[in-house]
């Protein structure tokens, strides 16, 4: 029997999205490669300190006791959940026949294979949103595969990637259960996600309202017991996250009597600075810039300010042109404006760009305004933009311009990383010494 004309076309998109799929994927793994092998042991935000915690679960196999003033024994990173850190314990266990410099390069290995979950359970979330339109999903797929930031803490152990892994597999099922697609399957998936989410970092939190939201929307086969099935929907959710996650805040309340602990810093949190020194403007555009900027790049890491900030001008001017077009195609009529999905990916986006900003100003300025919050969005925004940008006349271009920019503060951040750090030896020289940070 002769396929007809439409699968055809259907089954040659397909194959196309899938070798698509396979040439982003060897982009990502490349990219996370080399980010593991020009960046000397202990350069990358707070490295040392995740792997003494690291080292302490390895060597004594049991929590530390967090103190407020320098984190206790464990170092000032043990105020976070202890998921990322009890798996690494595993992995530099199991490599204790290795010099130390290896034991260290194998967590970031591993770290990557966390960066490589990411990228699949992104692929399947663009995939799923973008389902009448399987070629549109390679577009924020590929941005995600060459964001410097996302390869950057693909490539050291940290627990801001695998956050980011269990927030964006959570609100892809949440986006399934607001759509009326969930199966049951699902449902303990999102469970399963937001209780590891929580059990990895705080910043997990910001699924919570997403998580109560997908539930309202939900649509059910009888009106009448809709409300019951929402109850129920997000009773079971949230009963499940905690069995698996709860304990550690139970602890804390316990230990600390705090159920969210945070080490203390030296550097004093946002608003006593503005009374201090005045300068309102510069430290309202420091937060601003320092948020949007470092959530594509470590900005540290880029050799002229200038180059930054057009680079970083560009992505703004696509995301402008990405928040117009919808604008004007917005209309009661269309499909589009009532997916739930996009009022799920405004309500984490502006969830975790609210409660990075309240610890910026509240609780610690200089280390609580990067873009390493946001990552836990990105696969969200960068779903957003695609989408809007999708009836644009000039969308190819907007496209082009958005990865171009991209792909150019990668290779200006890895080119810097090798000129500061690489100067006589070949990128890599880290694993040729025994000498490690601390």
């Amino acid at each position: 029997m002769n396929k007809s004309v439409a699968d055809v076309i259907t089954n040659v998109a397909h194959r196309s999205t899938r070798r698509g799929t396979l040439l982003l994927f060897a982009v990502f793994l490349c990219g996370g490669i080399i980010y593991s092998l020009v960046l000397p042991l202990g350069l990358s935000p707070d490295e040392a300190a995740h792997v003494k915690y690291i080292k302490y679960m390895a060597r004594t196999g049991s929590l530390p006791i967090w103190k407020p003033d320098g984190g206790g024994e464990a170092g000032y990173e043990s105020q976070h959940p202890p998921l990322m850190y009890a798996t690494g314990a595993v992995v530099y266990r199991a490599s204790s026949f290795l010099p130390e410099n290896w034991r260290w390069q194998i967590l970031r290995w591993y770290s990557l294979l966390i960066g490589v979950c990411l990228f699949w359970v992104a692929r399947g979330f663009f995939l799923d949103y973008f389902k009448d339109h399987n070629e549109l999903a390679l577009v924020p797929l590929a941005a995600l595969s060459v964001t410097p930031l996302v390869l950057e803490y693909s490539s050291y152990p940290n627990p801001d990637i695998m956050c980011a892994l269990w927030s964006t597999l959570a609100f892809w099922m949440a986006m399934r259960v607001a759509r009326g697609t969930a199966r049951r399957s699902d449902q303990v998936i999102l469970s399963i996600a937001l209780g590891l989410g929580l059990l990895t970092k705080l910043t997990a939190l910001s699924m919570v309202p997403v998580v109560v939201l997908a539930y309202i929307f939900a649509p059910a086969a009888e009106a009448s017991k809709r409300w019951e099935k929402c109850r129920l929907g997000i009773f079971g959710t949230f009963l499940a996250a905690m069995i698996l996650a709860g304990w550690w805040y139970y602890r804390n309340g316990l230990l600390y009597h705090v159920v969210f602990p945070h080490t203390i810093s030296s550097v004093l949190p946002g608003w006593p600075l503005l009374l201090v020194s005045g300068k309102a403007g510069l430290l309202i555009w420091t937060t601003l810039f320092g948020t949007f900027g470092s959530s594509f790049v470590e900005l540290g890491w880029m050799p002229f300010p200038l180059i930054t900030l057009l680079l970083c001008g560009v992505v703004f001017c696509v995301i402008v042109a990405a928040v117009l077009t919808s604008l004007r195609r917005h209309s009661a009529k269309r499909r589009s404006a009532c997916d739930p999905a996009h009022w799920l990916m405004g309500v984490l986006i502006m969830s975790i760009f609210v409660s990075q900003q309240y610890q910026a100003w509240f609780i610690d300025f200089a280390f609580s305004f990067g873009g390493r919050y946001m990552m836990s969005g990105l696969a969200c925004s960068y779903g957003l933009i695609a989408f809007s940008l999708a009836e644009n006349k000039r969308r190819r271009l907007y496209y082009g311009l958005w990865i171009g920019a991209l792909l150019t503060m990668g290779a200006l951040s890895v080119a810097y990383l090798v000129l500061s750090h690489n100067m006589v030896v070949v990128p890599g020289w880290h694993l040729l010494k025994l000498t490690i940070p601390y």
